[in-house]
């Protein structure tokens, strides 16, 4: 019994010992959810200095991060072979988990691709994370070839205070033709009032009042979306419904205390929405022509 027991008890208390030491060398932090601006991989981001953020994990008790590195650069190659051609942090000391970007000057429509890598508070480097990314949009006025389109309406301002006002929403579309290999879609759009993009029959986004409420006399917000997946070789179809929503509409409560032109509750920024879209195709040669929204006329706004 002597002869069996003391070799097993011998083992298991070599076990003991060699386990914790080998364990804690090979555990580190692992940085996940990289987040810019709080967003998932998101669209048009129009700071030119982003915060880029993520969370640590680990399987041990009181770790820290104590060092971190950033890597950004224009295409996942790059970021594969550990080249950031946009920005390479290097090695920074520091818990922080939320970095703002100071890499080479973003440009309109640059797409950012970056990961992240961590030292735990014993030194040991961790792998790099997943990858991530972030699209910068239409950064300059001149950036944009759309312009801000409408239905005329040449009816009196609403001005019965005891009869609501529901005009119809306004229909736009237009045909165009894709004459080579798509590389990327994007679209750009926005909408005094409420707007709602289809392209060929699909809903493009799955928001409702987009671009959502703003002060109109200072700025109107625009969203950025990738359609690179419903667009088709050939003939496509791009259309969009625009309604009053909080430009031209019912404001709050504008109808008990009379907001608007004749205190009637409507049309406080405006009369007649309108609709700002542009579509840009880039093909795989390298030519990117930009198809918008068809022409009409439009009102002063």
């Amino acid at each position: 019994m002597v002869n069996v027991i003391v070799p097993l008890c011998a083992i298991c208390i070599g076990a003991a010992m060699m386990g914790p030491a080998g364990y804690a060398a090979a555990a580190t932090l692992a940085p996940a959810r990289l987040r810019c601006e709080s967003l998932t991989d998101p669209l048009g981001v129009e700071s030119t200095h982003p915060r880029l953020s993520w969370i640590i994990e680990s399987d041990q008790r009181d770790q820290r991060q104590s060092a971190w590195r950033i890597l950004v650069a224009t295409s996942p190659e790059l970021l594969a072979a550990n080249r950031g051609d946009l920005w390479d942090s290097g090695k920074v000391q520091g818990d922080s988990t939320s970095v703002p970007y100071v890499g080479q000057p973003l440009q309109s429509r640059a797409r950012c691709f970056w990961k992240v890598k961590v030292w735990d508070n014993a030194g040991v480097e961790s792998d790099w994370s997943a990858v991530a990314h972030w699209t910068v949009p239409l950064l300059r006025p001149e950036d944009w070839q759309a312009q801000w389109i409408s239905q005329r309406d040449p009816s009196p301002v609403h001005a019965d205070r005891t009869n609501l006002e529901l005009p119809p929403a306004r229909h736009y579309r237009k045909q165009f033709t894709a004459t080579k290999p798509i590389k990327r879609a994007t679209v750009y759009a926005s909408a005094l009032g409420i707007y709602e993009l289809h392209l060929n029959g699909h809903r493009v986004g799955d928001a409702l009042f987009t671009p959502g409420w703003s002060d109109y006399v200072r700025r109107a917000y625009y969203n950025t979306y990738d359609v690179t997946s419903l667009l088709a070789a050939g003939d496509n179809a791009i259309g969009a419904i625009v309604a009053d929503g909080w430009y031209s509409g019912y404001v709050g409560y504008g109808l008990l205390v009379g907001y608007g032109p004749n205190k009637s509750g409507r049309n406080f920024y405006g009369k007649t929405p309108a609709l700002l879209a542009q579509l840009e195709i880039d093909y795989t040669d390298g030519d990117a022509p930009a198809a918008t929204v068809p022409d009409a006329p439009c009102d002063p706004l």
